[in-house]
């Protein structure tokens, strides 16, 4: 079932929405981080990763952006001092002290610029979480700086071809600087499709079957 929920990072109250599989843990978490403009609320209909929670016993938690300009959104401009990795932090914490969470099963993904904020989290949470997952997303800030993350973490990168708000050569790119960086990388570019989560292309058994590849053989493989 899925709940909303609200907690306190740096004195600003943060909201997020969490689904919590039936029976007992350990679970794995999944954070889902939504595109710029959307919502904690709207992710989780058009993702539908709640037949997944249940199977493979994962925590499904979707947090609220911020204000980024006019749409909320989130801070793509900074490593230190960034807002919603104090967020995420604050999140896993909590989650770890209500819950029996495996912590070889944290994993991330992101659409749009949900997607560019989960490279922030390979860069400075990689010590954190197995991996990630950039739906239509890009590589932002590391185009002039490295990542320099601690551990070198399996990414999926999903891309549409035809993808007129987020151009698919941002995704090739991206590829590129990850895996000069040593990371493992797994590219899916989706012909003839645009900016929107791939659901009906079978997306989301891609993902599943990528997080229980990392399940299985850790972070570097």
């Amino acid at each position: 079932m899925f709940e909303d929920r609200k907690i306190e990072v740096e004195g600003v109250s943060r909201e997020y929405r969490i689904y919590v599989p039936e029976g007992e843990g350990p679970f794995g978490i999944i954070f889902g981080f939504h595109g710029y403009g959307d919502n904690k609320d709207l992710m989780p209909l058009y993702t539908q990763f709640q037949e997944i929670s249940e199977v493979d016993r994962y925590l499904l938690v979707y947090p609220q952006g911020l204000p980024v300009g006019e749409k909320n959104g989130w801070d793509l401009q900074h490593v230190e001092g960034n807002r919603d990795l104090f967020l995420f932090d604050t999140l896993l914490t909590n989650l770890e002290a209500e819950f029996s969470i495996d912590v070889d099963r944290v994993h991330a993904m992101g659409m749009s610029n949900g997607g560019y904020f989960c490279h922030i989290l390979v860069s400075q949470r990689s010590d954190k979480i197995s991996s990630v997952v950039s739906h239509s997303g890009g590589i932002g800030i590391f185009k002039s700086q490295p990542l320099n993350a601690i551990r070198k973490i399996g990414v999926l990168i999903i891309h549409g071809e035809k993808d007129e708000v987020v151009a698919v050569g941002k995704a090739r790119h991206m590829k590129e600087i990850l895996e000069s960086e040593g990371h493992p990388v797994e590219y899916k570019e989706l012909p003839g499709h645009g900016h929107t989560w791939a659901i009906k292309k079978g997306i989301n058994e891609v993902i599943r079957k990528f997080f229980r590849a990392k399940n299985e053989t850790g972070p570097d493989a």
